[in-house]
């Protein structure tokens, strides 16, 4: 015996591993639509989104394989996360939380989710949960009805986002929306006290390991620190982990395995969207000269002279771009969905900082303080802006879906309801004459251009076929412009007597952001050309295996 001991080999010390998994299903991902990776608990299998026939949708790879498999009916989901057994992936589409079987079936519908929801946690006690607003609920993944956890009775806190579930239940991670003046706040509630504590980190995005530890983002980084989950309290000092996640709009698109495998999206810079003009042919090139200091933006909107933009940033500003100088010039550092006034001297914009979506206003010189002035308890979006000032706005109701109202005025007893029906109506954008009104609406089961009378809408007219996003009217006119998948559609139309379409045509094609809820594009001055947001694909996932060996040592070493 004492001689087998002494000839007996020591362990080899477990190693990490990096590669990559090449996705040849390239996605142009959109900004701000939640996690696009997913990894199974196990650390078998990675899921994500790439280019469909028709849509972006579902892919699967196990990881020691060679090809990623298109999860059938999942087009246009958002945000996948896998079952405890790797055997189902949840994610949200069509107005929806669904499940499917990765071993094929169709889809079953287990909740409607009309919120606006970035992240999903399919905890171990065999619920799926979710936060909108200031309420975290949760639903059975056999189906059933919609539960309410928690309601954050502390409005000061702000919006609520990015639940994660501790094991067994025991609590909830989250992060808060803040007041619009500091960063984002990590806190962590106690199912079964009901006790909301802060953890005294800023940040976004938390996610607790096996290993004793929780990652989080701050300020575009991933960042790592010891937790004890039996008294709910971090441990040392954050420490960062990772200087190559894609980190946007408070999300990490990372994931990671109870067995420390990482699953995650580079950034490596040279996906970084970029602003360019383009031209009916698609013929492309560079707005600017230089570098915008931002990650990512979105919402570009040209001032009715031409010579400024407005835009949203990554971290939810909204920002001004002098462009014959290029000077960049911060008007709000929390805002979305910026609308010029008609003279160009103010702009208008939606705000996460409360409990609600409201509706902000700040002048372009900065010679006042920004102002509310709309506070619903229901969130609120800009969407148009009339050259007489009328505003159309976008109402999110609870169990609906959304909704266009119309304020004429400054007084809100003054707003009325534009259109209303059982679908969603949004993306509105007025004719040169204001005599009419393109929107996007799902009436038909998809998304869908459609044209009414402005101000007083007397029925629809659809414009796109096959689907369509995103509509703007030509300068004359004459055309409607919109978006169906990764192409630019013009559709040409009359409106005397009344609206008809004449012809369609596609122009061209190109990884150019766009989502449903607001148009990512504008038109320059010359109204031939298109402002776009190039997005390079991301067809990457990048792999860390064994990685708690080495956080282990790295959160050692940041003691």
């Amino acid at each position: 015996a004492v001689v087998w001991f002494g000839l007996r080999k020591p362990a080899p010390p477990v190693h990490s591993m990096r590669f990559e998994l090449t996705n040849p299903h390239a996605a142009n991902l959109r900004q701000g639509g939640g996690r696009h990776i997913a990894i199974s608990a196990d650390g078998t299998q990675v899921a994500t989104i790439g280019t469909g026939h028709n849509d972006m949708m579902l892919f699967t790879r196990k990881v020691d394989s060679f090809d990623w498999k298109p999860v059938i009916g999942t087009e246009g989901a958002q945000v996948p996360v896998f079952s405890r057994d790797g055997k189902w992936l949840a994610f949200l589409g069509n107005r929806s939380l669904q499940k499917v079987n990765l071993n094929g079936g169709a889809p079953i519908r287990l909740l409607d989710a009309t919120g606006f929801i970035q992240s999903i946690c399919w905890a171990d006690d065999g619920y799926i949960y979710g936060a909108h607003s200031g309420e975290f609920w949760r639903v059975s993944d056999g189906g059933g009805e919609r539960e309410s956890v928690h309601m954050v009775e502390d409005e000061s806190m702000g919006l609520i986002g990015s639940p994660f579930v501790l094991p067994g239940a025991r609590g909830i991670l989250f992060h808060t929306g803040g007041d619009g003046t500091s960063l984002n706040e990590l806190h962590v509630l106690d199912l079964e006290t009901g006790t909301i504590t802060g953890l005294g980190l800023m940040g976004t995005d938390p996610r607790y390991l096996e290993a004793g530890a929780l990652v989080f983002a701050q300020n575009g980084q991933v960042l790592a620190v010891r937790f004890d989950i039996d008294r709910l309290e971090i441990r040392g000092a954050p420490v960062p982990v990772f200087d190559r996640v894609w980190v946007e709009q408070s999300i990490m698109h990372l994931d990671v395995s109870e067995q420390g495998s990482v699953a995650y999206l580079p950034d490596l810079g040279d996906t970084r969207p970029e602003l360019h003009v383009v031209d009916r042919e698609g013929n492309g090139r560079d707005l600017l000269s230089g570098e915008l200091p931002l990650g990512s933006f979105s919402d570009p909107r040209l001032s009715p002279d031409g010579t400024r933009l407005i835009l949203s940033a990554d971290r939810g500003q909204v920002w001004m771009i002098d462009l014959p100088t290029e000077t960049p010039t911060l008007l709000s550092e929390n805002g979305f969905y910026p609308l010029w006034g008609p003279d160009g001297n103010t702009v208008t914009y939606g705000s996460s900082r409360n409990r609600s979506y409201d509706l902000y206003r700040i002048p372009v010189d900065l010679s006042q303080p920004e102002e509310l002035i709309l506070d619903w308890d229901t969130n609120l979006r800009t969407v148009e802006m009339a050259s007489d000032g009328t505003l159309v706005f976008r109402d999110e109701i609870p169990g609906k879906g959304m909704d266009l109202k119309l304020w004429p005025g400054d007084d809100p007893e003054s707003i009325t309801s534009l259109m209303d029906g059982p679908d969603d109506e949004l993306a509105a954008t007025l004719s040169p004459d204001e005599r009419w009104l393109a929107f996007v609406s799902d009436l038909s089961g998809q998304d869908e251009v459609y044209v009414t009378s402005f101000p007083q809408p007397k029925g629809r007219i659809q414009i796109s076929s096959g689907g369509g996003t995103s509509p703007a009217w030509s300068k004359d006119g004459t055309e409607i412009f919109y978006a169906r998948g990764d192409a630019m559609i013009a559709a040409r139309v009359t409106t005397s007597p009344g609206v008809r379409v004449l012809s369609r045509e596609e122009l061209f094609t190109g990884s150019y952001l766009q989502y449903r809820w607001y148009r990512q594009y504008d038109l320059m001055p010359d109204g031939e050309h298109f402002l776009m947001i190039l997005n390079p694909p991301r067809g990457s996932v990048e792999m860390v295996t064994n990685w708690f060996t080495e956080l282990d040592k790295i959160l050692e070493d940041g003691e």
